[in-house]
């Protein structure tokens, strides 16, 4: 039984910090004073930190600017971009443990040449004029 409450305990642990992580981003989101915006993201990062090391966050995605993707493994699941340069260095630790086992994401544009890039830009333009 006390196992059972314990694993409880740490599921609505996990939702809680899931909640914040996510408040926390949609809150700098929106404020325009950009070091009130730098604020939430890091306390965010503290909020996913903790999420991260008590096992309920996992890696599911980086990019080379930083930046990772997390899954927080509760109900209903929460993904969030977290700055690595943010977590507390135990959690940035764990980030890079995970990291080499999950795929580097990067913007299309990255992967194709000049050229590429105008031609899609001018398909794009020509979709945009047929609406």
């Amino acid at each position: 039984m006390r196992r059972q409450n314990a694993v409880m305990q740490e599921r609505d642990t996990i939702n809680e910090l899931a909640s914040i992580a996510a408040s926390l981003n949609g809150l700098a989101k929106q404020l325009n004073e950009p070091a009130q915006r730098q604020a939430a993201y890091r306390l965010k990062a503290t909020v996913s930190g903790i999420a991260i090391l008590l096992g309920g966050a996992v890696v599911d995605g980086k990019r080379a600017d930083d930046i990772v993707g997390l899954s927080f493994l509760c109900d209903p699941p929460t993904q969030i971009h977290v700055r690595v340069s943010h977590l507390q260095p135990a959690a940035r630790a764990e980030v890079r443990r995970q990291s080499p086992s999950v795929l580097a994401k990067a913007p299309l544009a990255d992967g194709l040449d000049s050229d590429q890039v105008k031609m899609l830009q001018n398909l794009v333009a020509r979709q945009g004029g047929r609406r």
